[in-house]
């Protein structure tokens, strides 16, 4: 028996979980066009004086597609939950169209993860499909985001590890059928003046959004150039998340004519610009040359303003 859900390419890959979301998106065509609309804004969490941050999409998690409609959710508790049953629990909710967020896996007996058979480690998986006794899910093989299959068998151990909580969890996640989503100019510029001109930097929540991550970024380079980061110790998502958001910038603007090449090509500048921005966090991580911060901290403070200049005139352009 075979059955697999859709998943389509996502633009995000770098956090797993909003990236599954993304593909589920992606992959329904009643509300394909929300990964055009949504995905504009940022924020970032900071902690102990900037020595370490998150970055993320605003908007981008499963919560949020089902606050606002899109879909539906259901909680299950692994304490009420037998593991010998639990495999084919799992394909009861695919077969009614459910996606799978299990939040918590032990990767010790996951093959595809680095941990396997190594070590205990806490992680989430999330799952899409069956064939026969194996699971497909969506997570990292080799440093890339793929999809992939596995055991049921690994599956259930996974899960029900004793490594975990006995208060583990998981959701199931489907699409409202019911509910249509086109293309909205004005909702799409929305988010944009919303990520341009609302971005603030709140020290008390430590949390920055909109443009003021720049703000936080520049401060976590500071540290990492005065503290002697380690270099295999930065967090290098915070800056892929930087380049995938001008990729998503891109993306707006390139399945509709509503702009010109010139704003289109600008665009696409940023965009090289953020990603050789993430080549240099790499090469800093194989490096550890210190000079790199620096660069980054350059590169970053020219790719804001010819971020802002761009957004500024394509809002200006399309609004009425």
């Amino acid at each position: 028996m075979k059955h697999l859900l859709r998943v389509d390419e996502p633009y995000i890959r770098t956090n797993q979980g909003s990236a599954f979301v993304q593909a589920i998106i992606l992959a329904h065509e009643n509300i394909s066009d929300m990964a055009l609309i949504n995905y504009s804004n940022l924020y970032c969490n900071f902690k102990n004086e900037y020595q370490n941050i998150d970055l993320e999409f605003l908007n981008s998690s499963w919560e949020y597609y089902r606050s606002i409609g899109l879909a539906d959710m259901s909680l299950f508790h692994r304490n009420v939950l037998v593991m010998k049953q639990f495999a084919m629990f799992l394909k009861e909710r695919i077969d009614q169209n459910n996606y799978l967020l299990l939040y918590s896996v032990d990767e010790y007996y996951l093959p595809y993860t680095q941990h396997y058979m190594i070590r205990h480690y806490e992680h989430d998986t999330y799952i899409y499909g069956y064939e026969d006794n194996d699971f497909y899910v969506m997570g990292y093989l080799n440093d890339m985001l793929q999809t992939i299959r596995v055991s049921q068998e690994d599956i259930s151990k996974a899960f029900f590890s004793s490594f975990l909580k006995e208060s583990t969890t998981f959701c199931t996640f489907k699409i409202n059928q019911n509910v249509h989503v086109n293309y909205d100019i004005d909702m799409m510029l929305e988010g944009l003046e919303e990520y341009l001109y609302r971005g603030s930097v709140d020290e008390e929540r430590q949390l920055a959004t909109g443009i003021g991550v720049y703000d936080v970024i520049d401060k976590y380079l500071e540290h990492c150039f005065d503290c002697d980061l380690f270099p295999e110790k930065m967090n290098i998502k915070v800056f892929r998340t930087i380049w995938e958001h001008k990729k998503m910038l891109c993306a707006k603007f390139q399945e509709r004519q509503i702009i010109n090449d010139e704003f289109r090509q600008s665009l696409y500048k940023c965009e090289l610009e953020a990603l050789a921005i993430f080549r240099m966090s790499l090469k800093f991580m194989k490096s550890g040359e210190k000079d790199i911060l620096n660069s980054m901290r350059s590169g970053l403070r020219k790719l804001r303003i010819k971020e802002c200049d761009v957004i500024i005139k394509i809002i200006n352009e399309i609004k009425p």
